[in-house]
């Protein structure tokens, strides 16, 4: 009984102000939402880039150890993007290692090389 009596008292021709406020309200909770899903999915981006991948032995071809033992003991980071394309020719299809690759500024402690080399 409680419930029809609140029901029939929020109609927004009975009531504009408190159904204005309750849009209002749902509004501001998908904007919540979609900025925490914004945020999980950066947090996830984060941990991988943390963790990297699981299928980094099979991408270990001499090729590509040979790059990156160079690229870690020479700090020649700047054949990242050579690192990329070889990754690609040892199978590598994980586009955001690939990506990873093509970015500026790696220095060591890069999860990938150090991956790649077997360093914790």
């Amino acid at each position: 009984m409680f419930r029809s009596w609140v029901a029939a008292k929020m109609t927004p021709e009975k009531n504009p102000a408190m159904h204005a406020w309750a849009a209002e309200c749902v509004r501001a909770l998908e904007i919540e939402r979609a900025s925490k899903q914004a945020e999980v999915a950066e947090q996830a981006q984060r941990l991988q880039d943390l963790a990297g991948s699981a299928n980094v032995a099979a991408w270990r071809s001499p090729h590509v150890l040979a790059l990156t033992t160079a690229i870690y003991e020479q700090n020649a980071f700047d054949l990242m993007t050579t690192l990329g394309a070889a990754l690609a020719d040892a199978g590598c299809r994980d586009t955001s290692v690939l990506k990873h690759c093509s970015l500026p500024n790696h220095v060591k402690g890069c999860f990938l090389v150090d991956m790649l080399l077997g360093k914790e």
